[in-house]
């Protein structure tokens, strides 16, 4: 049995469809996935410390998800933001403020990221709708050695052919894809 692997732009195709058909909300998918991805990790590794590195689009929105699910797993959880939650995507920016609600949301720091205290670094960074190489400010947050679970793909990896789209990309011990 072979299974046919979709493109970015097809998934990003099929997921409007869905939202455009009345059946589920930009929301709803964030949910799943943020929670998915948060059950893929639970199952994988043991509860510890966090680092959630969360992105200006949706894949920052679903990484405020795992965030929310670790925590209330037993995880000791920090959020990281590239850019600010002002210009968030309605759906990104309510799960952001769900999050800072109760914790602290640290402005983007890649010294600071890689030197804080971590098990387990999420990748919520860049997603499916990435068209572009990462810069070195994002590439060097992942500096701290800990293990990195991607969400959709690791930053700074071309979803269609799996190769950099610049001078690097994260890499991930784990990779969560959605369909």
């Amino acid at each position: 049995m072979s299974a046919d692997l979709i493109t970015a732009e097809q998934m990003r195709r099929l997921e409007q469809d869905e939202i455009r058909s009345g059946r589920v909300t930009g929301l709803d998918l964030m949910e799943r996935a943020g929670q998915g991805a948060a059950t893929v990790i639970a199952q994988r590794f043991p509860a510890g410390r966090v680092s959630v590195l969360c992105g200006p689009g949706n894949n920052g929105g679903d990484g405020f998800v795992i965030a929310r699910s670790l925590a209330a797993r037993g995880w000791a959880v920090t959020v990281w933001l590239l850019g600010q939650a002002v210009r968030l995507p309605p759906d990104a920016r309510q799960n952001h403020d769900l999050w800072a609600g109760d914790h602290p949301v640290h402005p983007w720091a890649p010294a600071a990221i890689a030197a804080t205290p971590a098990d387990l670094v999420v990748d919520a960074v860049f997603g499916a709708g990435l068209t572009r190489g990462v810069g070195a400010e994002v590439l060097a947050a992942f500096d701290g050695g800990a293990p990195v679970v991607a969400i959709d793909a690791p930053s700074g990896l071309c979803m269609d052919s799996g190769r950099p789209l610049g001078a690097g990309a994260v890499r991930a011990a784990v990779t969560v894809t959605f369909h």
